[in-house]
């Protein structure tokens, strides 16, 4: 009787490692390179995926800081007036407040390159200060409308930041001492 088989140790003595012989094959290698290669692909996506969703989430956050500074500014005078004056086609309000007239203005149309929110004292030397520059953040939209006369104003203000991120805020001012 023939016994066919494959003795390793006599037959193939290339294929197999000696004592004291080390080494990585060609397949070995290859292996490694693949795997390595798809485990770092993976990373860098997971790394571009997580900064992509930070820097939205930081112009989120600028954009709705902008809108919420311009209307608590806006309530926080509205709420001292005697009256308010809308004009500018409801681009801006001017609110009635003793010997200063605090007034509001907005929009695409409003400053050097448009966008801008400016908010002047009304005083005899007025003050005019900018709460939106028109650069990063822009005011595309605002809106003023009486609601109750010398009572209740609405604002509608949109506010974009890097023509990106929009916010739209509403809201009613309440003018506490209103006639």
């Amino acid at each position: 009787m023939i016994l066919i088989g494959y003795n390793l140790k006599r037959s193939a003595p290339h294929l197999r490692r000696g004592e004291g012989q080390w080494g990585v094959t060609l397949v070995e290698m290859l292996v490694t390179i693949v795997m390595s290669t798809m485990v770092f692909l993976s990373l860098t996506i997971l790394l571009s995926t997580a900064q992509s969703f930070r820097g939205s989430g930081e112009n989120q956050t600028e954009v709705q800081r902008d809108a919420s500074l311009i209307l608590k500014t806006m309530a926080h005078i509205a709420r001292q007036s005697t009256g308010y004056t809308i004009s500018l086609n409801g681009a801006k309000v001017t609110f009635t407040s003793g010997a200063c007239s605090p007034s509001f203005q907005g929009g695409p149309t409003i400053g050097p390159g448009g966008g801008q929110v400016q908010m002047s004292d009304g005083c005899s030397i007025p003050t005019t200060t900018l709460l939106i520059d028109g650069a990063w953040s822009r005011a595309t939209q605002f809106q003023m409308t009486s609601v109750s006369p010398n009572k209740v104003v609405h604002a509608r203000i949109q506010i974009t930041y890097r023509g990106l991120q929009n916010e739209l805020l509403e809201t009613d001012l309440f003018l506490r001492n209103g006639t």
